[in-house]
This record gives structure tokens, sequence and C-alpha cells, in this order.
């Protein structure tokens, strides 16, 4: 699913908006793998563009929801072809 996402900092403040990239959820298998403490629910970002997110909150609108869903960088990942980031739901 194409969506555009916007980028916090730790302050919450908007750093960029309408990032366009998908969002996946990642499977309670895999993240008890992957990342074995984090209970939130987990997402994974993936931007076109190499972007040089470390830190803070991605946000974006879901339409099955209905609302605005905020998750806080987990991981980065900067590969060849653009930039992955895992994160995990904001509560």
């Amino acid at each position: 699913m194409r969506t555009c996402i916007d980028y916090y900092n730790k302050k919450h403040e908007l750093i960029s908006e309408k990032l366009i990239g998908n969002v996946t959820e990642v499977g309670t298998e895999k993240q008890m793998t992957i990342f074995p403490n984090i209970k939130e629910q987990m997402v994974i970002f993936r931007f076109r563009d190499r972007l040089a997110i470390r830190s803070g909150f991605l946000e974006y609108y879901d339409e099955e929801e209905q609302k605005n869903r905020k998750f806080t960088v987990v991981k980065n990942l900067r590969v060849s072809k653009g930039t992955s980031v895992y994160g995990s739901e904001y509560r």
C-alpha cells in the first residue's frame, strides 16, 4: 500500500512531510525473532529514496482504521534501492 508518511524528530517537531512509501505489518513470528523485547505492533516503512532517518517518529493515515498511526523508529536499513525503517507503535 503506497501512502504519504510524515517524519518527526524526538521532540515531535515535523522534519519531512508527505514522504512516499509503503507500510507493511511485521508478522508476530518474525517480530519475536528479530525484536523479542518489543511488545507493540511492528511495521516496516519502505521508501524508494535514500533517507537519513535515524530516530524519531513516523506517522501515516490508516484508511482501514480511519485514524493517524504513529510509530517510533527502531531500526534503519539503507540499501542501494532506498531505505527501510522498522517502527514500533507509539503509545
